[in-house]
């Protein structure tokens, strides 16, 4: 693709790589190779790539977990935020061991997000999925939905027949206890700048 005008490509007879330049000329100061501009390719591609992107690696951050009517207390047990962004699309994992000393609080639980949503989509739409461990017993799942703009909230199948979809409480989709888990994953667009 060397030493070719832009005017005369009909077609990109060659896909530029990144040891291509571009370079501009104003044709009236063509002699003058001072006021020539050169530009990488590569570093141009890559920085705009980058600027467009803006990927962060993991991040840990603290969910605060409460419940529709009374807040459950996490006592001796544990929660975990970890989160990673590709521009303003955040994909949050969120890990909760019960313990000895948890209490479940009542009503459906819910969870922080690390940002508020960009864009506030229906409620109850899914963005994400949860398993629910049952210790000793067995696992169950159900989608992650949509709550306020700050906010998630778990649903699962319970244990008993017929199994309707309903929201995780301390009930549901079986009765909490120590060393029981939740671990939901979900993505959705932030309001980051």
């Amino acid at each position: 693709m060397a030493n070719i005008k832009i005017s005369d490509l009909t077609a990109l007879e060659a896909q530029p790589s990144t040891d291509d330049y571009f370079v501009i000329v104003d044709t009236s100061e063509a002699a003058d190779a001072d006021k020539t501009k050169k530009i990488d390719f590569g570093y141009a591609i890559k920085t705009y790539a980058d600027s467009l992107v803006n990927v962060t690696g993991v991040t840990t951050y603290t969910p605060t977990w409460t419940a529709q009517t009374t807040n459950p207390s996490l006592g001796n047990g544990s929660i975990n935020g970890r989160y990673y962004r590709i521009g303003n699309v955040v994909t949050v994992f969120i890990n909760l061991t019960m313990g000895s000393t948890t209490t479940y609080g009542s009503g459906e639980w819910w969870f922080s997000m690390p940002f508020t949503w960009k864009v506030s989509p229906w409620a109850n739409m899914p963005i994400g999925y949860g398993r629910y461990t049952d210790v000793g017993n067995q696992h169950y799942g159900g989608p992650v939905v949509i709550g306020d703009n700050a906010k998630v909230g778990c649903m699962a199948f319970p244990a008993a027949y017929p199994a309707y979809l309903n929201w995780v409480a301390y009930n549901v989709p079986f009765t909490w206890g120590k060393s029981d888990e939740l671990e939901i994953t979900f993505s959705y667009l932030a309001n980051i700048s």
